[in-house]
């Protein structure tokens, strides 16, 4: 009977670890290449005067295989929801920040200050992240229309640009980061940012759920209590 409790516990405890580590979210892939900036802290200037910053790849995959592109944005200080940023590679354009929560019904957009995310098609709408410092993993803007529009234009425009426009494209060579603070105000600052070209494609994974993480806790608690009690019944007695 030991001998299967001893078993049982050590199945429990391979089950733990593989519960808890595979928990967080994150991203997936297979020979993902990371193209970082370096640290630039790169001030984004207010009232719409575009700055940008360039990066080379090299060294790729020779064909961007399907949604295959993401992009890492960190960003400290500012407003998210003046925030205006775009990607440029051949003939393409990809919007990855265009208001962030800017709606009809909220005319200012997310009140967040910075942010340190992943952008992959197919993620969580960014636009309901809130008004904190944004983290994690979220799907492009998509809308290429001015961000000076109002908020029903942003409610009705189509999100058609997005990294899976680069699908056949061969991804070694210069990709151009556009940005713009479209109000006074806040200072946002780009810290850095990186492009990830993974083949095949790059997957965004969902964040553990409630349940996942009391389960992880109930089994801590549990593997604790063996221990403890299996140490006791170790020690001789006096």
């Amino acid at each position: 009977m030991n001998g299967r409790l001893t078993s049982f516990y050590r199945k429990l405890r391979v089950g733990l670890l593989l519960l808890c580590l595979t928990g967080p979210a994150g991203l997936t892939a297979s020979a993902v290449m990371i193209f970082s900036s370096g640290t630039l802290n790169l001030d984004i200037p207010d009232d719409a005067t575009l700055v940008s910053n360039s990066l080379t790849v090299s060294g790729a995959p020779s064909l961007i295989n399907g949604v295959s592109v993401g992009v890492q944005l960190n960003i400290t200080g500012g407003y998210n929801g003046d925030l205006y940023a775009y990607l440029v590679y051949d003939d393409v354009t990809v919007v990855l920040l265009n208001r962030i929560g800017l709606t009809e019904a909220h005319p200012y957009g997310a009140a967040g200050e910075g942010m340190n995310v992943t952008l992959v098609d197919g993620s969580p709408d960014i636009h309901q992240a809130g008004d904190t410092v944004l983290t994690g993993v979220w799907s492009p803007d998509g809308r290429l229309i001015s961000p000076l529009s109002s908020g029903a234009e942003f409610d009705a425009a189509p999100r058609d640009y997005q990294l899976s426009q680069l699908a056949g494209y061969n991804p070694n060579g210069v990709w151009e980061l556009f940005l713009a603070d479209m109000e006074s105000g806040a200072q946002s600052r780009l810290v850095n940012w990186s492009l990830l070209i993974g083949n095949p494609p790059i997957v965004a994974v969902p964040e553990p759920g409630i349940l996942q993480l009391f389960v992880c806790g109930a089994l801590i608690v549990v593997y604790v209590y063996w221990r403890k009690r299996r140490r006791s019944q170790a020690t001789p007695a006096s």
